[in-house]
């Protein structure tokens, strides 16, 4: 667990620097991560089996860096290294275990997911797990894709995994598609639509996941309730990687990835708050989702738990939903189904880049949510996501220029 920690805080963040700095940095970096590599600290060799303990997710932070080692360099080590992950993430699912047993959830049931207990006394499939395992994955499909004919001349070199082996990188990828959508699938059911009033002047689709009704209530756990947006940020950039992986032939699995990626874009971008700073304009949202509208009633038991709406996302978290905003600029993400008009544009971008300059040098000063209210409660807190701050770099405006929203 300590290495897991270890890289989580450390090594995206050197693979994400040495990826945007300049030409003369960029050796430092790539002799860091490579020391980090030699090292054995990305090894996949000892994962755990399963997710009951929550730890396995923390591997999404060593694949991503991986694949953006790969993207820079065209080196395909790292490529292969990534395969070794993917085969020990896929072998733990729950329902594949290749050698040992299945796991069953709480209702008894082995599914194509990532159960966990260490915020129940039963084992559940959160989404957020399934989003953060899956979006890596996602990714070296949607890299394959831009030039498959290529990858199904190179072998992978993972001789003795379970999964994934010595078969095409093509393969691989074909085969990751039918499992992420597997996964994908069975959480359609806490998937709820929710209309959305326009800045645009008319109805949005919008959405996102909710705890079902019969999971038990923790202090984590609120049934009924929508989950927050950072959980509804991570399984969006699954959607939409997928959304841009899928080739167009299969046209209703495509249309099923971006349906959802819009629906929790939208969802996210209406729960942003604008505000007219004396210096610049930024945005502030919520940790739950914010709907205009009125509050949600919680759909097991109107009398239920209403979740609290009020309080400021922690900026730990916000960098997922940065991370998910600027993915639907770049991808070009329309607003609604067949539309053309984007649900982030640059405008969005520089005011979500200030919010985190604002959070950042006015003071110079830490604070646990993006408001700047709240204290820093453990060490690592900057390190959780740190590539949203890199991503949105280009945005973030100098010393007393003014920002206005040029859209909404």
């Amino acid at each position: 667990m300590k290495t897991l920690q270890i890289t989580r805080s450390a090594t995206l963040s050197l693979a994400i620097s040495f990826a945007w700095s300049g030409f003369g940095q960029q050796s430092t970096f790539k002799l860091a991560y490579d020391d980090a590599v030699g090292g054995g600290a990305l090894s996949a060799q000892n994962l755990p089996a399963n997710n009951l303990n929550g730890v396995l997710v923390d591997d999404t932070y060593i694949m991503e860096s991986l694949l953006v080692m790969y993207k820079r360099t065209n080196d395909l080590a790292y490529l292969q290294l990534f395969i070794s992950h993917a085969d020990k993430v896929i072998n733990a699912r729950d329902d594949v275990h290749i050698g040992g047993t299945t796991i069953a959830n709480y209702l008894h049931q082995v599914e194509p997911t990532w159960v966990s207990q260490h915020l129940t006394n039963e084992p559940y499939a959160f989404v957020y797990a399934s989003g953060m395992l899956l979006w890596p994955l996602a990714e070296y499909c949607r890299i394959v894709s831009l030039n498959p004919s290529y990858y199904a001349t190179v072998n992978a070199t993972n001789t003795g995994g379970l999964v994934y082996n010595t078969q095409t990188l093509k393969w691989i990828a074909d085969d990751l598609h039918t499992r992420i959508f597997e996964t994908c699938s069975i959480h359609d059911y806490e998937f709820m639509v929710q209309t959305l009033p326009s800045w645009y002047g008319s109805s949005v689709v919008g959405g996102g996941y909710v705890y079902p009704c019969d999971i038990l209530n923790c202090s984590d756990i609120h049934p009924g309730c929508f989950l927050p947006l950072n959980m509804q940020s991570v399984m969006g950039k699954v959607h939409l990687t997928m959304y841009m992986a899928t080739s167009s032939t299969n046209a209703s699995r495509k249309a099923y990835y971006k349906e959802k990626a819009i629906r929790i874009a939208n969802t996210l971008r209406m729960s942003m708050v604008h505000h007219s700073d004396p210096n610049y304009a930024h945005y502030t949202w919520p940790y739950w989702p914010y709907w205009p509208s009125g509050y949600v009633a919680n759909y097991c038991d109107p009398q239920a738990f209403m979740c609290d709406y009020a309080s400021a996302e922690d900026r730990g978290h916000a960098y997922l939903n940065s991370s998910f905003a600027f993915m639907c600029y770049e991808y070009v993400l329309p607003y609604q189904i067949g539309g053309t008009s984007v649900v982030f544009d640059g405008t969005d971008m520089a005011h979500i880049a200030a919010t985190f300059k604002n959070h950042y040098e006015h003071p110079l000063q830490y604070f646990e949510r993006i408001d700047r209210t709240g204290n820093v409660t453990y060490g690592s807190y900057n390190f959780n996501y740190p590539d949203a701050l890199t991503e949105l770099a280009q945005w973030i405006p100098s010393p007393g220029s003014m920002r206005t929203s040029g859209r909404r």
